[in-house]
């Protein structure tokens, strides 16, 4: 599909500059110079010799075996080594090593510089050729500056090109990169690439903006609609409608005048094949769409439909005489003698309870009316007891009742076959807290456990700095967060919690150093907490290079005409850096080694801090992790290194 052309206009002038900076057109070689400086300098290339190169580091020298005649330019202290000249083998006295004649030639050589030296044996006896050479030189940083610099303008253009005050703003910054670039080669600048890197974001942030993206957010896509995306694969032609993809659900779609898609919702199918390989270029698919023109119908003429109407109010009679529609019943009881008598209006019988003895039941009208005689005998189990727990003193007596024992455990007494309790009855048993509140400490499903709205719970600990809070795997809602100093008094309420993609999370914009948390829950006859975290998020200063996320279902296929059997959807996806600092690396590899160790406990992954609304749980996928230096490891300094890491999540179903 052609491109837009404003879009295609700036992507060719954008990459052509960057070509001609670069030198694209001119002869690639060595240029050192006595100057220490760029530019276009005239050297000398030995053709028939062999050369040896060796350099300066502390505290020996070192030589190692290359040809140089392809050699750019070398540099230390960010400007070209000066040229030593190229020394003849025969020039150095008989037993001496070339390395120390050339510290005794050149003794203000310091630790730390590079400096070269190039003695050589004639590969054919006699050919002393030379030949002069010209060639542009660039250092390493104005490189980086230039393709930087690209691939900043190119991300920003691909993503405001469709709209006009973006371009307009682009055009500006593209502008003006050109003016401050223009004159690197030959310069002699020592220039700080990361710096103008952060500029040139800095501006292109404001480009965004300007076309109505928000910055750090991609407004592109692949062409399609919902319904339909364009694919690099063979396709079914339909005439008038945008093309069908075998193993692909299909739902009609036409293209604007404009060439955009948009789904006409007349109708859909899908062309299952499992053995693709044997589909051939001219093969057809014939779908007879038919609106039943030669159907019978439903309804004829001459139906008729009879509906009963029932009236909503009983009937109303006059005279008669007016009833009476209690019953009366005697209660009498074995041991306790003659109670009051029961009185209930027949069919909207009310509880019996005598106040004295504590007795009491419930009357269920039937089928059958009660009739003059009727009797119903019934035996009433009753007594005290006491507990005891781990063996320590008895409490007192208490009524065998629905009885709070301790730390939330009920007794509850359910009687069987008179007599079922006797004097003297003894249990034991072992009781365990499945659904403690310290679950949360936890990540698993199976956390803190509560019977009631309202059920709160409070964790204490050494003070720390907090700024960040989440919940995962709830049933329920939460209704208060609380922190205090000492955890246990002085509470103060926190901002409410944010519900994201099943879980739910608080970011504050100041930490706040706290000695104690508490929670409270808000869920109708229960909840359950799988997992509570409260402590310091783990951010970086650079922004991920990509931020990739993916809904995942997980399903039970059978067969190719039957339906699959949901199990559960999830989220997953993939975040990652091309050139992280050290400090931010370890700190993230450090998080990466915690989860592995603990079962590969699932994280909370927020995309952009101020949408905590897209937060998810997820799992780091892999188990092993690539690591790169944009430096090849070269820097000395281990802080220098820039790192590559791309940390894959998997889904977590519930």
């Amino acid at each position: 599909m052609a491109l837009d052309p404003a879009y295609q206009s700036r992507l060719v002038a954008l990459y052509q500059w960057e070509r001609t900076a670069l030198g694209y057109d001119a002869a690639l070689g060595v240029s050192i110079d006595n100057s220490g400086t760029e530019g276009t300098v005239a050297y000398t290339t030995y053709t028939a010799f062999r050369f040896f190169i060796s350099y300066y580091s502390n505290p020996t020298w070192v030589a190692m075996n290359t040809d140089i005649s392809n050699l750019s330019a070398y540099k230390f202290n960010n400007s070209i080594v000066t040229d030593l000249g190229t020394v003849s083998s025969s020039l150095i006295p008989e037993g001496v090593e070339p390395t120390a004649w050339l510290t005794s030639q050149y003794p203000n050589v310091v630790d730390g510089e590079y400096v070269f030296i190039s003695y050589y044996h004639p590969a054919v006896p006699g050919d002393n050729t030379t030949v002069a050479t010209f060639a542009p030189v660039m250092n390493d940083k104005d490189v980086a500056v230039i393709t930087s610099a690209t691939q900043i303008l190119a991300v920003c253009l691909g993503q405001i090109y469709g709209d006009a005050a973006g371009c307009t703003a682009w055009d500006n910054l593209f502008n003006q990169v050109q003016g401050e670039l223009a004159n690197l080669q030959g310069s002699n600048l020592d220039i700080n690439g990361g710096l103008l890197a952060i500029k040139y974001q800095a501006g292109a942030n404001a480009v965004l903006a300007a076309g109505g993206v928000v910055p750090g957010k991609s407004d592109g896509s692949a062409v399609g609609t919902g319904c339909w995306t364009e694919k690099e694969e063979d396709y079914w032609a339909i005439d008038g409608y945008a093309p069908a993809y075998t193993n692909t659900a299909y739902i009609s779609t036409k293209f604007s005048s404009d060439g955009a898609p948009y789904s006409t919702r007349e109708f859909g199918f899908f062309i299952a094949c499992k053995c693709t390989q044997h589909l051939k270029y001219g093969d057809s698919v014939t779908i007879a769409i038919n609106g039943g023109s030669s159907a019978s119908k439903t309804y004829q003429a001459g139906d008729t439909f009879s509906i009963p109407v029932v009236s909503a109010t009983p009937l109303a009679l006059s005279g008669g005489q007016d009833g009476d529609d209690t019953v009366t019943w005697k209660i009498k009881g074995m041991v306790s003698g003659a109670l009051p008598d029961y009185q209930v209006v027949r069919d909207i019988p009310a509880r019996y309870h005598d106040p004295a003895t504590g007795f009491g039941f419930d009357l269920s009208i039937g089928g059958i009316p009660f009739a003059l005689g009727d009797s119903f005998s019934l035996s009433v189990e009753g007594g005290t007891f006491a507990w005891s727990k781990n063996g320590g003193a008895a409490s007192a007596s208490l009524p065998m009742d629905a009885t709070l024992i301790d730390e939330g455990m009920t007794a509850l007494f359910t009687p069987g076959a008179s007599p079922s309790f006797v004097v003297g009855d003894r249990f034991r048993f072992l009781a365990k807290q499945p659904g403690a509140p310290s679950q949360v400490g936890t990540p698993d499903v199976a956390g803190w456990l509560f019977l009631q709205d309202g059920a709160s719970f409070t964790a204490t600990f050494a003070s720390a700095t907090i700024d960040a809070f989440a919940l995962a795997w709830p049933v329920g809602t939460p209704l208060l967060l609380e922190y205090s100093s000492n955890g246990v008094d002085g509470w103060v309420s926190l901002p409410p919690m944010v519900a994201g993609k099943g879980v739910y999370t608080l970011l504050l914009s100041e930490s706040v150093v706290a000695g104690g948390i508490r929670l409270t829950m808000s869920a109708d006859g229960g909840g359950s907490v799988g997992c509570f975290f409260a402590g310091q998020a783990l951010a970086t200063e650079d922004a991920p290079d990509a931020v990739t996320m993916r809904r995942v279902f997980d399903l039970v296929h059978g067969d190719k005409d039957q339906a699959a059997l949901s199990v559960g959807a999830a989220w997953a996806g993939e975040v990652s850096w091309k050139h992280l600092p050290v400090a931010d690396f370890n700190r993230h590899l450090t998080a990466i080694e915690y989860t592995k160790t603990t079962n590969n406990a699932p994280v909370i992954f927020i995309p952009h801090h101020q949408h905590v609304d897209e937060a998810v749980l997820v799992k780091i996928e892999a188990d092993s992790f690539d690591i790169t230096d944009m430096f090849q490891y070269h820097p000395n300094a281990v802080e220098h290194r820039k790192l590559s890491l791309t940390i894959p999540f998997g889904p977590v179903y519930r």
